[in-house]
């Protein structure tokens, strides 16, 4: 393994071994998430985190948002339908597969195409 994929690694299972223990601690949902953001944009050095949950109506529920610029979520509808202008991005991709996506750059991404 080369050394760039090795410290990519390294990071990763610190800040997974930082959420585990966060979970353990935390008996409020609130701080969890807030402590949980902290340390993913400090850990892997993300502009943004946001956590959310689907609703009845496969739209995005934003629960927490950490960082500048993160009420660009209050104005965007997100969705997992697949079918509408909002529902064929990330959240539908990582929806639909069962995995994480990290979008590196939204002006460039190739997701919504």
């Amino acid at each position: 393994m080369d050394t760039t994929k090795q410290e990519i690694f390294e990071k990763l299972f610190l800040a997974l071994k930082n959420i585990n223990q966060l979970i353990i601690r935390e008996d409020d949902q609130n701080s969890l998430f807030e402590k949980m953001c902290e340390n993913l944009i400090k850990d892997l050095g993300f502009s943004i985190v946001v956590v959310g949950e689907i609703d009845n109506t496969n739209h995005l529920k934003i629960i927490h948002k950490k960082r500048e610029n993160s009420q660009l979520f209050d104005d965007i509808p997100i969705s997992i339908n697949g079918k509408s202008e909002y529902g064929k991005g990330t959240a539908y991709l990582a929806y639909k597969t069962n995995t994480v996506i990290i979008n590196q750059n939204t002006l460039t991404t190739s997701y919504q195409k």
